[in-house]
């Protein structure tokens, strides 16, 4: 009778069919909601990508570019600009401390910024307009009513025009036809 009981005790009890069909049921609506859900988060991360990506016009005497791309810190902690176009890699603008590189050809700023810019320019207005910060110590500036920040002045007998709004950036000086436009990138829903 030993043998009876412990051989009886080893055995599961059978599942009832509904309560089997009901796991089953439950298991499909459980993979149709990760499946939901994984399309959503890859959504997420899809936009979030697109997000980093910026439209760029670049129009100087001696860059021409307009086109998407991005702006970043690298890892040594120089601004890196990577330019697109047709959705390929089309080269890079890194802004160091004290030079500024168009596809690893480095010049010192002050003469980098005296090509880009002509004679009314300092080393770093380059990276003030693509950070968003003052030019020229700030002259000419004004807040408007809407929170947006302009600056217009004359310099050199030069009229500049610079704007920033949180996601845009546009300077141009409208006496050589010199302009830069960053704007964020808003991809469609």
């Amino acid at each position: 009778m030993g043998t009876f009981l412990v051989s009886c005790g080893h055995k599961k009890p059978p599942k009832p069919k509904s309560t089997h069909k009901a796991h089953k049921a439950h298991k499909k609506l459980f993979i149709k909601k990760s499946a939901a859900q994984r399309k959503q988060e890859a959504e997420i991360a899809r936009i979030k990508a697109l997000e980093r990506f910026k439209l760029i016009y670049i129009y100087t005497p001696v860059l021409r570019f307009y086109d998407y791309g991005t702006i970043e810190r690298n890892k040594e902690g120089d601004l890196q600009i990577e330019l697109y176009q047709l959705s390929k890699k089309a080269g890079e603008i890194v802004i160091k401390k004290n030079y500024l590189c168009f596809s690893g050809i480095c010049s010192a700023k002050w003469s980098a910024a005296r090509d880009l810019f002509g004679k009314v320019s300092y080393g770093d207005l380059f990276d003030d307009i693509v950070l968003g910060h003052d030019i020229f110590n700030g002259i000419g500036k004004r807040i408007e009513p809407n929170g947006e920040v302009v600056q217009r002045f004359v310099q050199g007998g030069e009229v500049i025009y610079y704007e920033r709004k949180p996601d845009k950036i546009l300077f141009q000086n409208m006496s050589t036809g010199t302009a830069i436009v960053i704007q964020q990138y808003h991809p469609p829903k």
